[in-house]
């Protein structure tokens, strides 16, 4: 049997312990951890990385026993570390939400918006429809999807009109607001009927008097109509698979 974990040391000088080398005994995580840690002294690593799956959660009080911290947990699984010294720096991890919201003007210079239930009541306004990136989203396609979902408008993607960054916003987290222009594909509206207690097409102008109209979004509007945007660019010679990444410039 091997004495010392497996894994991958990455760029940082942090050891990867190797998921699929974990045991299932307390007894034989032990006898490898104490091997491991000197081995690890000895070799000057910085950080050790260990991710423990739902399945062998019997660990994870032996490995915050050795000084493993927890990090950040995914859907199965927790991913722990160990500083190998007090000044070993380590990455926060995901500090941020990232929002759409959909500026979808037709041809008759109507604005498409959206009243949610839960702002029902003194505190019901119009809003822009938009909502969350989901994991591995781009913002022109989470854009397009959250206003389709919202209201059944099919659009096309323009470009990137404006964003706000907000502090201690969901679970204390940062928020970003990414603003885009869509243009329309359709014009019937289908409203989704668990969240959106309305969905209809104001007019741009009575849409910026409206007394039922947050100030930021009327200055999201004024924005757009003053033009000036980021479009979306693929760049030659970027060293990211296009489908990785997505650019907007000037």
């Amino acid at each position: 049997m091997n004495t010392y974990f497996k894994g991958t040391v990455n760029i940082y000088k942090g050891f990867e312990i190797d998921i699929e080398d974990l045991p299932e005994s307390n007894d034989v995580f032990v006898s490898k951890m104490e091997c491991s840690i000197s081995d690890w002294e000895k070799n000057c690593m910085e950080v050790v990385w260990l991710t423990i799956p739902e399945s062998k959660n019997q660990l994870i009080c032996t490995a915050l026993s050795y000084g493993f911290q927890f990090h950040h947990t995914e859907e199965d699984r927790l991913i722990l570390l160990k500083k190998m010294h007090p000044d070993a720096f380590v990455i926060p991890y995901a500090s941020h939400y990232i929002g759409v919201g959909g500026v979808v003007i037709d041809d008759q210079n109507r604005l498409l918006v959206v009243r949610e239930f839960y702002r029902n009541g003194s505190s019901a306004h119009y809003k822009l429809p938009g909502g969350t990136l989901e994991e591995n989203e781009h913002i022109e396609d989470a854009v397009i999807r959250e206003v389709f979902e919202e209201t059944g408008i099919k659009t096309v993607f323009q470009s990137l009109v404006c964003f706000r960054h907000r502090h201690h916003f969901r679970f204390g987290k940062s928020d970003i607001y990414m603003i885009c222009l869509l243009k329309p594909l359709n014009h019937e509206i289908v409203r989704e009927k668990e969240e959106i207690a309305e969905a209809l097409w104001m007019d741009v102008d009575e849409y910026l008097a409206h007394d039922h109209v947050h100030a930021l979004n009327k200055e999201i509007i004024l924005a757009t109509l003053k033009g000036n945007h980021l479009l979306k660019k693929d760049v030659e010679g970027y060293p990211v698979d296009q489908a990785e990444y997505e650019i907007f410039l000037p």
